[in-house]
């Protein structure tokens, strides 16, 4: 017999999330979290019915999520949990489209209040959806005031498993081989003396020659190197990328002491960022993809201080930016 769940959501709405486009970089990492989560129930076997509450921000993230899954024929279910009559009626029409055709493709609208509106009725809402998940999804920065505080709080009372979607992490990891995914561009640390003997960087060198040879033609000495980047366009899994290399270390070493420079990690990501924005004009379509813990390996580095360069980053330059960490 397959076994069912049923997952709500509660969720934050777009002021505090990342606006109103849900495909910008920060929305779309809540997306690719929601949808890994998901993944998580579905890929045991489980049969999924979800519930939105239909508020704009990361409700509407979480249905249009879920209304894909259901296209690309998993076993998962939308239920429209809809607080009153006149929900979106005061929404700029862009929105109320939108909301329209997600209620039409739900197979459940449920509505908990005949009324037009009324405040208190959002959580009657979020009352409702609680009552009747087994889980309940909380993109929740942890501020205990609003709407979203106060559906965790009424969960906390009704004892229901809670996970939480921190939206001020845009950082999206994955398991497995960089190598092997789908990034549009590949980067990883590098010394300045144009070694790649080890880790991921030799990985590199023996699968894109090439990825080497830029870094040793450089005609820069270390010292000068140290802060930039090269980079080489390659084919790999069928697609062009391009690898980069950050001189993010002067010098290596396997006595894990520090040799991470985080200045010149953060210059040489965002100069090669900046680069790439003069070439294109825009970034927001990349999947840009790094090793998780990089420049903390071998080089010493402290993931917290490495993690926040990349939220930087993120933020900055409206980018996506993947860490991914080897399965064993």
């Amino acid at each position: 017999m397959t076994e069912k769940i049923t997952i709500a959501v509660t969720a934050h709405r777009p002021n505090k999330l990342y606006g109103y486009d849900y495909f910008s970089p920060g929305n779309l990492a809540i997306a690719t979290k929601l949808r890994e989560h998901l993944l998580s129930h579905l890929d045991q076997g489980k049969q999924v019915h979800a519930i939105s509450g239909m508020a704009l921000g990361g409700d509407t993230i979480y249905a249009l999520v879920v209304l894909k899954l259901k296209r690309q024929g998993y076993n998962i279910t939308l239920e429209s949990a809809i607080p009153c009559t006149a929900h979106s009626s005061q929404w700029p029409k862009p929105s109320q489209d939108q909301w329209k055709s997600i209620v039409e493709q739900a197979d459940v609208v449920t509505y908990v209040s005949k009324l037009l509106y009324k405040p208190y009725l959002m959580q009657k809402r979020n009352e409702y959806m609680v009552n009747q998940c087994d889980e309940l999804i909380a993109i929740w920065n942890g501020e205990p005031k609003g709407g979203t505080g106060n559906c965790v709080d009424y969960a906390i009372k009704k004892e229901k498993k809670m996970v939480q979607i921190n939206p001020k992490e845009l950082i999206i990891q994955h398991k497995g081989d960089i190598l092997r995914s789908d990034c549009d561009v590949v980067m990883h640390q590098a010394n300045a003396r144009s070694t790649m003997g080890s880790g991921i960087a030799k990985q590199i060198r023996a699968e894109f020659p090439v990825v080497y040879e830029v870094d040793r033609s450089s005609p820069l000495r270390p010292e000068q190197k140290l802060g930039t980047f090269t980079f080489a366009n390659v084919q790999n899994n069928g697609k062009s990328i391009e690898i980069v290399n950050l001189y993010g270390q002067l010098n290596y070493g396997a006595d894990r002491k520090l040799y991470t420079v985080y200045e010149a990690l953060e210059s040489a990501l965002f100069s090669y960022l900046a680069n790439r924005l003069d070439r294109e004009g825009n970034l927001s379509h990349l999947k840009i993809g790094v090793p998780k813990y990089i420049g903390c390996a071998r080089a010493g580095g402290d993931w917290n201080v490495v993690k926040g360069i990349l939220e930087k980053a993120t933020k900055h330059f409206n980018v996506s930016i993947h860490t991914y960490e080897f399965a064993a």
